[in-house]
């Protein structure tokens, strides 16, 4: 070989190593641009900026990045900065998945398994069908379907599925996916109490005890929720109305037992009677015997009267009469009663605005400086969500949860307040949004022994669930 083709062949090799560094430069900083692409899209995502995540999300995506993809598809599941689309969010999960993505993998396999279940349905199979119409019920991995829902229930229960007919008595009473029907939801849950089925057997039940969609016959109340309760199983949710069921026993027999008092002028049973109709939603009831004790000078009872009169509950609304019965029930020491008139002073309900009357019952009723009443007062506040409320509402929660007497620490209502609290900054209730905030209080209301903090920390502190 002569000189000069040496020379050439060391040119060329000098040529091709050059153009491969520059290919892998250039291949690396599309992998470092698809990563920073990503990060904007994470950091726009959890600034709730969801239109520009997911631009950033597409660019990286688009760079072939896994992750990426997965949550571009994500966001079209969620409809979040796109429409919802599961056509799209399964293309994108698929692209992902081909390239090994745990969450996609698994996203794919729902929806082959998805796919499974639906076959089974069109061929008959009324557990299949009973399954799918919960996918479309609640949205799972596919657009939620109210009325494609009550269709596949309607098929299942129509071969004696218990928890499909159970079901389709629930879409006959709230009116989701069917015309709303009470005797059709009745007609349903006694199908499905036959079968002793505990959900349908609670609220046939309550159908007996309040003459919906069926006439009322409290026997037959006391027998669905007496059955109800005794049935045993581990499901959580069967747990759940097992106890619902034994509280309307003791409800009714409470009552029972209340009401011969009541009616021969007991004050304290009077109103014992009035809260029971108030908790089944039977206003005028408790409206009249809350009016019964109230006249014989119960302040308790002056107060619950004055609260119907300020709600429209079982009787017109009257400011005049709010006023009123606040005054007597605030009078004879009613705590919260005297925060309810300091409003009415404050707000001019019934009376003429005065400040400086509205000052004097206010801080009569903070230097009770009981915990349950300040929770009580905020979630009054909150319920009736009239313009100012909930910042109210914020401030009596706030005073509860910083209780400074440490023998009331761990006392229900403290630790009920500080889960509120944590609820407002968690979802930016009233404060601008604060997750690690409202974890705090959430973390602070659990070891008060608050029920609903622990459960939203177990939620907190397991692993995210994929969208």
């Amino acid at each position: 070989m002569t000189m000069k083709a040496n020379g050439n062949r060391q040119r060329l090799f000098a040529g091709i190593l050059v153009v491969l560094s520059v290919a892998a430069m250039l291949a690396g900083c599309g992998k470092e641009s698809a990563k920073s692409e990503l990060q904007k899209g994470v950091d726009a995502y959890y600034a709730r900026d969801y239109a520009k995540a997911v631009e950033h999300y597409r660019a990286a995506a688009d760079m072939n990045d896994a992750e990426a993809q997965y949550q571009l598809g994500c966001c079209y599941s969620k409809a979040e900065g796109v429409p919802l689309n599961w056509d799209e969010a399964f293309r994108w999960w698929g692209k992902a998945a081909g390239q090994g993505h745990p969450e996609s993998v698994k996203r794919m396999e729902d929806l082959r398994k998805l796919e499974a279940v639906r076959q089974a349905a069109e061929q008959g199979d009324a557990e299949a069908q009973y399954l799918f119409a919960e996918h479309c019920f609640w949205g799972t991995d596919m657009e939620e379907d109210e009325e494609e829902a009550a269709k596949w229930f309607r098929k299942a229960a129509e071969q004696g599925h218990a928890r499909a007919q159970s079901q389709l008595g629930l879409c006959y009473c709230d009116g989701m996916g069917v015309e709303e029907d009470d005797a059709e939801a009745v007609k349903w849950w006694r199908k499905a109490a036959e079968q002793d089925d505990q959900f349908a057997l609670y609220r046939l039940g309550e159908c007996y005890l309040d003459g919906i969609g069926v006439d009322m016959d409290w026997d037959k109340a006391r027998e669905c929720f007496r059955r109800a309760a005794e049935i045993k199983d581990e499901e959580d949710q069967i747990q759940y109305f097992a106890s619902e069921s034994q509280k309307m026993l003791d409800a009714i027999l409470a009552y029972e037992k209340d009401l011969p008092a009541a009616e021969q002028g007991d004050a304290e049973a009077q109103i014992a009677v009035a809260k029971f109709f108030a908790g089944r939603n039977h206003d005028e009831e408790a409206f009249e015997w809350y009016r019964r004790a109230a006249e014989q000078g119960h302040p308790e009872a002056q107060y619950e009267l004055a609260r119907c009169y300020d709600f429209g509950s079982g009787v017109e609304e009257d400011e005049a009469e709010t006023f009123n019965w606040y005054r007597k029930a605030a009078e004879q020491g009613h705590d919260l009663a005297r925060n309810a008139l300091s409003i009415c002073y404050e707000k001019g309900i019934g009376v003429a605005k005065d400040p400086d009357e509205a000052k004097k019952w206010k801080e009569m009723f903070l230097q009770s400086g009981v915990p349950d009443v300040l929770f009580t007062t905020g979630m009054q506040l909150a319920k009736r969500s009239r313009p100012g409320d909930m910042e109210e509402a914020v401030r009596f929660w706030r005073r509860a949860a910083e209780w400074k007497d440490p023998s009331l620490d761990a006392i229900p209502s403290v630790a009920a307040a500080q889960y509120e609290l944590g609820r407002c900054y968690y979802y930016g209730i009233v404060f601008q949004e604060d997750k690690a905030a409202g974890t705090e209080w959430f973390r602070r209301a659990a070891k008060n022994g608050d029920p609903d903090a622990k459960a939203m920390l177990d939620v907190l502190d397991s692993p995210a669930p994929q969208p």
